[in-house]
């Protein structure tokens, strides 16, 4: 048949009229837009979710909620009628991170969208609905994983985090919580890097970031006449067993040279037990953390030392390491979001605050107001993204300081297992975070005394406040080889002095060294020669440590006068050829 124009032109009208009108009637059915045309286009939501009702939950094990906020609470056996270990659990009345599926997610009122929060250009850097459990205690520099919950950095991520909150959720003691770890019912886990150290193997987790030092929440107090640490032989001292405070106390002890066998212990259940103990004169001393330990100077106590001086506590972030093997991607966004939560209680603790205040369960994190959370964090020396990226480049600081802690451990009586510390540690994450870019502070922290990756410094003391120190603790190194007859420190003396003082000034700010010196006086010398000569040795030793970038201000040279002046014993005359390092405070305590 032959066809027309007319034809021919009503086909091809056709051609180009029918999928047009076959597009256009889908649209409207489905309510994806085409082209231009908002056929049932879905408008952006502006219903906001409703925030969760800040229940009163109270916390497992009589924990007392003010404490909560600024230090991790002792670990106890699970209680009866909690959640049992192995299971995961959701923090209260937290929500979940991903919506259920065909629901937009809509930020909180007045909060910004989820792609805002996240930092301009982020994408998702988890499969969709990937999934995490993180656990950890109600200690305020851990309260990150709630920021980021509140703030919709996990969302948009895709990442679909659990929150298991000791305490709240159920008690874990450190054995059963490196089990879960281990065999990956817990992904991540806020700790002590004591706590890593005895870990079984190295194939139960690994260190991925560092959170804090403890910065003056852990204390040792003791009655008169104690006076230093070294007045701590034989006496009794209480302490919650299995806690960080049983680790800071075997640190402190070795410190000074001390065994866990030099000392009475008494280990109770919970540190309000061992500041009960403390009050009602049944031992003299104990270790705590606040505000918990604050009843035991009200009750006559002085604090011999705490961890604004001494930083022997370092909080991290383990992930385990079926999670690092199974599902890195998901582990990475978790640790971006927890920088960037981070950055934000760093930046603005303000808005922090009020996102730790929304996540409910007020009885278990303590902070009931905003400002409660800047007051928490006072305590503890927070670690920026920047100092976790030196601190996991910098070769051997993480694994020398397990080391360290290892030999604490040991003297404490623990049993260790053989481990290579680099096994223990995992830098790659974080710098990862860091090549991001996105979450950088742009303001100190409201405690920026994180001395891990920094050199020390303090004010030089005039010579009235010097002679008003205050003795903390004498160390045990004494006997430091010169060449005979000599100024000139040995090799011997050399490596001493770095494995005995350099670590000990690299965590103890606040304090300064008393470098004195003793020589042996032959029969031959006056006082005012030995006194020269002794002094000479101190000044060799102090400059030996100048080079090992110590600050000058911390060093006081000093002079002791030898015991066996004349003494033709070899015995006696070594014992004045010596060096005394202490440790003291300014203004006494």
């Amino acid at each position: 048949m032959r066809l027309t124009r007319a034809g021919i032109a009503f086909i091809i009208a056709l051609l180009i009229i029918c999928p047009l009108g076959a597009g256009i009637s889908y649209a409207a059915l489905t309510g994806t837009p085409f082209g231009s045309l908002p056929f049932g286009a879905r408008p952006t939501a502006t219903v906001a979710r409703p925030a969760p009702t800040a229940q009163a939950t109270t916390s497992g094990g009589g924990a007392n909620p003010t404490a909560a906020s600024s230090a991790r609470p002792s670990s106890s056996p699970a209680a009866s009628g909690s959640a049992a270990p192995g299971v995961t659990a959701t923090v209260g009345n937290a929500r979940p991170s991903v919506a259920p599926s065909g629901v937009p997610s809509v930020a909180p009122s007045g909060a910004p969208t989820a792609t805002v929060v996240a930092g301009a250009g982020t994408t998702p850097t988890a499969a969709q609905g990937a999934n995490i459990t993180v656990a950890y205690d109600s200690y305020a520099p851990y309260f990150p994983v709630r920021i980021a919950e509140e703030r919709e950095y996990y969302n948009a991520r895709n990442l679909n985090v659990k929150q298991v909150a000791f305490g709240l959720n159920g008690d874990y003691n450190e054995a059963q919580r490196r089990a879960a770890l281990k065999d990956g019912t817990f992904d991540v886990l806020l700790t002590t890097l004591d706590a890593v150290a005895l870990f079984p193997d190295d194939s139960t987790g690994k260190v991925v970031a560092i959170v804090d030092e403890s910065a003056g929440a852990d204390k040792i107090v003791a009655r008169t006449p104690i006076a230093r640490l070294n007045d701590l032989r034989g006496k009794r001292i209480a302490y919650s067993a299995g806690s960080v405070s049983e680790f800071y106390l075997y640190a402190s002890l070795n410190l000074v040279g001390l065994k866990a066998t030099d000392v009475q212990l008494r280990p109770v259940d919970t540190v309000d037990a061992a500041v009960d103990l403390f009050v009602q004169n049944q031992v003299d001393a104990v270790v705590g953390w606040e505000p918990t330990i604050q009843a035991a100077i009200d009750g006559g106590g002085k604090v011999l030392l705490g961890s604004d001086n001494y930083r022997a506590i370092l909080d991290v972030v383990v992930v385990s390491t079926k999670a690092l093997n199974e599902k890195p991607a998901a582990v990475q966004a978790f640790l971006d979001a927890w920088f960037e939560a981070v950055k934000l209680t760093i930046d603005d603790p303000q808005a922090a605050g009020a996102a730790v205040v929304q996540s409910g369960d007020s009885d278990w994190t303590g902070i009931e107001q905003p400002g409660d959370y800047a007051d928490a964090l006072g305590l503890a020396a927070q670690a920026t993204l920047g100092q976790n990226d030196f601190a996991f480049r910098s070769a051997g600081l993480l694994t020398n300081r397990l080391n360290e802690i290892g030999t604490v451990w040991r003297a404490g009586g623990k049993p260790l297992a053989a481990i290579d510390p680099a096994r223990l540690i995992d830098g790659g994450l974080v710098q990862k975070s860091a090549a991001a870019g996105r979450y950088n502070n742009s303001r100190p922290p409201i405690n920026a005394s994180f001395v891990l990756t920094q050199q020390i410094a303090v004010p030089r003391l005039t010579a009235e406040q010097t002679g008003q120190t205050q003795a903390v603790a004498e160390l045990p190194l004494k006997q430091v080889e010169f060449l005979p007859d000599s100024t000139e420190l040995t090799d011997k003396g050399r490596a001493d002095i770095l494995a005995q003082i350099v670590p000990v000034l690299k965590q103890t700010p606040g304090l300064y060294l008393k470098v004195e010196g003793s020589a042996f006086q032959p029969a031959s010398d006056t006082p005012a020669q030995n006194e020269q000569f002794a002094r000479a040795r101190a000044q060799a030793v102090i400059f030996f440590l100048l080079g090992q970038g110590i600050d000058g201000n911390r060093l006081i040279e000093g002079y002791v006068r030898p015991s066996f002046v004349g003494s033709t014993n070899p015995a006696e005359q070594a014992q004045d050829r010596r060096v005394v390092f202490t440790l003291v405070q300014p203004g006494g305590r």
